[in-house]
């Protein structure tokens, strides 16, 4: 999925699950563009605190990780909800690297916008499953791509590419190229 749609889903989904738990979040995260930043600004902050409060734990025992998010600050400029991207691209790279060693397939969001039926099958197909009952309804149409200006875009595909392996970047470029 388009990694700017694939965050700010789940900050969407993340206020209906603490409004469902009963805090009052969303009364300081609006479920909308403004308070996904507010969102995001809180959030980086806390993600750079903790990163400076755990560094010399994360130094002696993950020293790969804090090499990399070490040489990922300075990118995290300008990109809202940055540790998010982090996370995107590392399950995409983590994906990627797991499926070199057993049979994959990849498909992309909007194929279920696009061709829902025929993408249900490839994947029963792949699965050697058949069709047992009728599918829910397929919600399409979600993108929040007005959430981010073009400078902010432009920052987190500078990020992306920066953290990601050469899988990976094949895989996401398709929705961020545009703002190399």
């Amino acid at each position: 999925r388009d990694p700017f749609d694939n965050i700010v889903s789940n900050f969407h989904h993340w206020i209906v699950k603490q409004v469902k738990g009963g805090t009052d979040l969303e009364a300081k995260y609006t479920n909308d563009a403004k308070g996904f930043h507010k969102f995001c600004n809180d959030d980086d902050m806390d993600f750079l605190n903790r990163l400076k409060d755990q560094s010399k734990r994360l130094q002696k025992k993950y020293e790969n990780i804090y090499t990399m998010l070490m040489e990922s600050i300075p990118f995290f400029e300008n990109v809202p909800c940055h540790q998010y991207f982090l996370t995107y691209v590392n399950w995409h790279n983590n994906a990627d690297s797991v499926s070199l060693q057993i049979p994959s397939l990849t498909i992309h969001y909007e194929e279920y916008e696009k061709l829902f039926d025929s993408t249900t099958q490839q994947i029963l197909d792949f699965l050697e499953l058949d069709k047992v009952s009728l599918h829910s309804p397929f919600v399409e149409g979600k993108s929040y791509s007005d959430y981010y200006t073009i400078d902010e875009k432009i920052a987190a595909t500078k990020l992306m590419k920066h953290l990601a392996l050469p899988g990976t970047w094949n895989l996401i470029k398709r929705y961020v190229t545009k703002y190399e």
